[in-house]
């Protein structure tokens, strides 16, 4: 769901598209990013790879851990395990 100006993390904004996007960025000061994906900051880019590696790591670990350890698949495990490594490579 789209909220307008909605903040994403302390200083991040969500924007409709990335002429506002830079419009907001250049006024406030504050990093944007769109519905689409387009982001108006080196920072918001290196913050967005980071975490889509790790989504990438941790769900690859836990799948294996189901096959190959016969372990069971544990959501909140997941989630706990994408946050710190996120936060742990910033």
């Amino acid at each position: 769901m789209y909220v307008p100006g909605a903040l994403v993390f302390a200083t991040t904004v969500i924007c409709k598209n990335l002429d506002v996007a830079s419009r907001v960025a250049r006024t406030y000061g504050l990093d944007c990013i769109t519905l689409e994906g387009g982001v108006t900051s080196d920072k918001l880019i290196r913050r967005w790879k980071i975490l889509w590696c790790s989504v990438v790591w941790n769900t690859w670990i836990a799948r294996n851990s189901c096959i190959f350890r016969d372990q069971a698949f544990d959501r909140k495990v997941l989630m706990q395990n994408i946050m710190f490594h996120t936060w742990c490579s910033r």
